[in-house]
């Protein structure tokens, strides 16, 4: 199954352990997950208040002076921070949400 744009579910009853792109990535049991860019966040909006997410990590690379003087990849705008859409994306009043600013 391709893990990049794709909903990943895991509806067994034991943790699982996926590899994909040359790393290891530990799937606790009866989970989901999606890895994308930032872009397609709003296609990850439950059609159901009580279906969110309880627990977000977005991790994306964030602008910031080092990584623009280097040049290496490309970063995500700060401005962007600010239109995550973090409540229509979580389980109302059962989620934690991480957003790393590094």
């Amino acid at each position: 199954m391709e893990m990049f744009n794709n909903m990943v579910i895991s509806d067994t009853r034991d943790d699982a352990e996926a590899k994909f792109l040359y790393n290891r990535y530990l799937i606790p049991k009866e989970s989901c997950f999606h890895m994308s860019k930032m872009e397609h966040i709003h296609r990850l909006i439950p059609a159901m208040l009580n279906e969110g997410f309880n627990v977000i990590v977005i991790n994306p690379p964030w602008e910031n002076r080092s990584v623009r003087q280097k040049s290496m990849y490309s970063t995500l705008a700060n401005r962007y921070r600010l239109s995550i859409p973090i409540k229509q994306l979580t389980k109302i009043g059962e989620a934690a949400t991480k957003i790393v600013v590094e």
